[in-house]
């Protein structure tokens, strides 16, 4: 596509605006699909609805892709699961005969967009940094590095079973871990453990800076920090998370 075509667009859609029934996303996609047929332009699903999850991010909210996915893979008549890791991945899953949804929407409105320093985001860092934190705990190397709660879900997973090889996010253990079976082969009495672990290890009650900044400090304090409790990074030894050499005092969200 050379120059793209401008367009005039009549917007009008029943999804409540602010109420959690995925309008942002609804209005992402239909704008995608829009500028895409004006434009002669053609697109796989998946990667229309990994550009409209990168596309919503540009309004300021650290959201998913879940929305976008379940607009742009969906079939009717279907429930999807969906996984995003290695790859997104959709596959249908039968309903019972005569099973229904129930969508109510309770009146109240959420400006995600205009609260989303404080309110939608701000969840989205707390879940990294509990990630973090019930890494260390579990004495999980590598632990800066830890995103998801998922990620230190299967890495914890692989210590109890003590699986040689299958202990880092960096080699074999990473694709089993990220593949789509890896929650799925977990049984009730792993998750319950898990839930447990977290009820024990983590508190409640709000965090404080203070708090964080003692929680991750190395041992020796701060300045004393060479980087060797990340030894070996995330994976490569036993209760590993991926990844590479030690990273000092910093981590990321």
């Amino acid at each position: 596509m050379q120059t793209p075509r401008p367009l005039r667009l009549l917007v009008h859609g029943t999804v409540p605006g602010g109420g959690g029934l995925s309008s942002s996303s609804a209005f992402v996609v239909a704008s995608a699909l829009a500028t895409a047929h004006a434009n002669g332009l053609r697109y796989p699903r998946d990667a229309l609805a990994d550009a409209c999850r990168q596309c919503e991010r540009h309004v300021g909210t650290m959201g998913g892709g879940m929305d976008q996915a379940a607009s742009c893979l969906a079939r009717a008549g279907k429930a999807l699961h969906i996984v995003f890791e290695p790859a997104l991945a959709a596959s249908a899953v039968a309903l019972p005969r005569g099973s229904a949804f129930v969508v109510a929407h309770c009146l109240a409105e959420s400006a995600k967009a205009v609260t989303a320093a404080t309110r939608f985001n701000r969840r989205v860092v707390e879940c990294k940094l509990a990630a973090k934190l019930l890494a260390r705990r579990l004495g999980l190397r590598g632990w800066r590095a830890a995103a998801t709660l998922r990620q230190v879900h299967d890495a914890w997973r692989r210590t109890q079973q003590q699986r040689p090889g299958a202990q880092g996010l960096d080699g074999d253990g990473a694709q089993e871990a990220d593949g789509d079976g890896a929650l799925a082969a977990a049984t009730a009495e792993e998750l319950d453990a898990m839930a447990a672990t977290v009820a024990a290890e983590l508190h409640e009650a709000p965090y404080t800076a203070a708090e964080l900044e003692a929680a991750f400090a190395p041992e020796g304090g701060w300045e004393a920090d060479d980087g060797r409790d990340d030894e070996g990074g995330l994976g490569g030894g036993d209760g590993g998370l991926g990844g590479g050499g030690g990273n000092g005092a910093h981590f990321w969200l």
